[in-house]
């Protein structure tokens, strides 16, 4: 659960108006039982502010942002979780970022993920290991998680660092759950977050396209975005209606009639069903070996071709197979891709 939750345009007025900081302190009263100390509350007003106009610079201004974001089932709290959609996929994705102040850092000796800060008491674990390990525990404890492919990244951002102030850190192998930026890479940073989230709210950036029609995939969180239901009620919540369902929302349940899309991950070839790959959006598709892709996909569309009750209407995007269908009624209908 977070202390604070809001849009990034809403996280930057609030940061720039100087109502951000005494939310969060007030939020953090209520669930910690007792103040922040001063050095959190330093760490808000400067660390929020650097990230809050880089996000705004970045164009990420309808991404969701969650601040000081406990991790199930531990005290340790994230500094910052990113939600929103993947540019290329469409799929969710979540970045981790935590947020350091310090200009300097070495490495304790003989060591690649514990580091000495000057004025700092103590040794402190590397950021790009904390926030790695943040990932990881997120990953372990969230179901919600599990059937998406690369869904959550990591980011330590060193917003008053150069490069020459912590050089020994890079020396930590990264991986998209545990980069390292400094200010002087703000711009890679700002990059890189653009490659993991969608500039657009998640219903613009996944809508499903049949030539001039279109219309947003159902919503892939449990709870309630902007009118529209949570996965699990995708079907059976009139504000459903108005959104293109999947099999895994659609499953369980029967309706009197339905529509079902047929895309190019099964598509009818001269006198056979062929299965491809390459043309499914699915991720958990997307996972199944080569071998078993043919039955998983064959799988998906009984189930939602099953779920009408009276009857089903079926459009494939491929012409070839639109025809096929079209002449198991004894039209042929057209369809404009």
């Amino acid at each position: 659960m977070p202390l604070y939750r809001a849009s990034v345009t809403q996280f930057r007025v609030q940061m720039m108006d100087g109502s951000l900081v005494p939310t969060l302190t007030t939020q953090y009263r209520h669930h910690m039982a007792h103040n922040p100390a001063p050095a959190e509350v330093r760490s808000w007003e400067r660390s929020l502010h650097a990230l809050s106009a880089d996000l705004i610079q970045a164009g990420l201004d309808d991404v969701e942002v969650l601040v000081e974001h406990q991790l199930p089932l531990t005290s340790k709290r994230a500094d910052v979780v990113l939600c929103g959609v993947h540019p290329r996929t469409g799929d969710p994705s979540y970045v981790v970022v935590e947020l350091k102040q310090w200009s300097e850092a070495t490495l304790l000796e003989d060591s690649l993920d514990l580091c000495v800060v000057p004025g700092v008491a103590g040794v402190r674990l590397h950021p790009g290991e904390q926030v790695r390990r943040y990932c990881g525990h997120l990953q372990d404890f969230l179901a919600t998680l599990s059937d998406l492919d690369d869904p959550i990244a990591g980011v330590a951002y060193l917003h008053n660092a150069t490069d020459q102030g912590v050089d020994e850190l890079f020396e930590l192998p990264e991986d998209d759950q545990g980069r390292l930026f400094t200010g002087q890479r703000r711009a890679e940073l700002l990059d890189y977050l653009t490659g993991r989230l969608a500039p657009a709210s998640g219903a613009a950036a996944a809508d499903v396209t049949v030539g001039d029609w279109k219309r947003p995939w159902n919503n892939k969180k449990e709870t309630s975005v902007g009118g529209a239901p949570g996965r699990s009620f995708w079907s059976s919540d009139p504000a459903g209606f108005g959104q293109v369902g999947c099999v895994h929302t659609a499953q369980g349940f029967e309706y009197n009639g339905s529509g079902v899309i047929m895309g190019p991950d099964l598509v009818w070839r001269d006198d056979r069903w062929v299965a491809q790959p390459g043309g499914s959006h699915d991720s958990a598709l997307r996972r199944v070996p080569l071998a078993d892709f043919d039955q998983a996909v064959r799988n998906t569309y009984k189930v939602l071709l099953t779920r009408g009750m009276a009857g089903s209407v079926v459009l494939s995007t491929d012409p070839e197979t639109q025809v096929m269908l079209g002449s198991l009624l004894g039209r042929v209908p057209a369809v404009t891709s």
